[in-house]
């Protein structure tokens, strides 16, 4: 995968060269197909793994991993809920948090469930991988690490936020 062609990422819809009375024209730049059919806003940022792109939607309420190569969909999970969070690979896992609360692992090649941790206010932190640790914040106040090998139970650290400022 050639990470510096445009065409891998958009239509090109602008001219190979650029002349001084060219100027860009960004509503002319649309996006791949799987996109464009859903017609779904994006407002984090993908990640990029073995060639394949992870993206969450804020409205459609999924999360899709599409090849970025020939821009087709490889998966699509719905989540019931926004995904604001932008997505972190961790291994096998997909992480992402969601507006329900959770921070979801979903598997990279299937897109199907391996597990999920509740909080009591929404993720929409990008979760950070830290060796077997996945460190995420939620609106409940709390930032959490979680271990992201879970078996059975999933174990967790919390470290709630502040209610006041600290002391000087």
């Amino acid at each position: 995968m050639d990470l510096r062609t445009p065409a891998v990422w958009m239509r090109r819809s602008t001219p190979r060269r650029c002349s001084r009375s060219w100027k860009p024209k960004p509503a002319l730049m649309t996006p791949m197909d799987p996109m464009i059919e859903d017609s779904s806003a994006k407002i984090s940022s993908p990640a990029v793994a073995d060639g394949k792109v992870y993206a969450g939607s804020s409205d459609g309420q999924f999360v899709q991993a599409i090849d970025a190569a020939t821009g087709k969909e490889k998966w699509r999970r719905l989540t019931g809920s926004i995904v604001w969070s932008s997505p972190a690979v961790a291994g096998p896992l997909l992480l992402v948090g969601d507006g329900r609360g959770r921070l979801l692992a979903l598997d990279r090649a299937t897109g199907e469930p391996r597990w999920e941790f509740f909080t009591s206010g929404q993720v929409f932190s990008s979760p950070v991988p830290a060796g077997r640790a996945v460190v995420f914040g939620s609106l409940d106040g709390g930032v959490y690490a979680v271990c992201s090998e879970a078996r059975g139970t999933v174990e967790r650290a919390v470290y709630p936020g502040r209610k006041s400022a600290p002391d000087s």
